[in-house]
């Protein structure tokens, strides 16, 4: 499956029109990982290095910020699909008509 097409963006469009919560719960868990994440890659060294920390240390400072992205790449779909599948209070219920008498 192509994501990038000629006519665009055929796969997420078709995500986002079929599981609108799941795909909006999904990118905000996702950013919300690697936002964080990669400041600290940038933060972290510099800071350090302010403080007068040896260069030859600073990496092993990030080896927990890696190790907590490795743990958050199993812990983020599970919580994409937790959040996506309930249901959100705010978010209106669906009309369900049944024709069982």
């Amino acid at each position: 499956m192509v994501i990038a097409s000629p006519r665009g963006w055929t796969v997420a469009k078709k995500v986002f029109t079929l599981y609108p919560r799941r795909a909006v719960s999904a990118v905000l868990l996702n950013f919300s990982e690697t936002w964080p994440y990669y400041t600290a890659f940038t933060l972290i060294p510099v800071f350090l290095s302010s403080l007068g920390v040896p260069s030859t240390i600073i990496p092993l400072y990030l080896v927990p910020v890696t190790a907590l992205g490795a743990v958050g790449a199993f812990v983020i779909p599970y919580l994409a699909d937790k959040v996506g599948r309930s249901r959100w209070p705010w978010y209106p219920t669906p009309l369900v008509v049944s024709l069982d008498y």
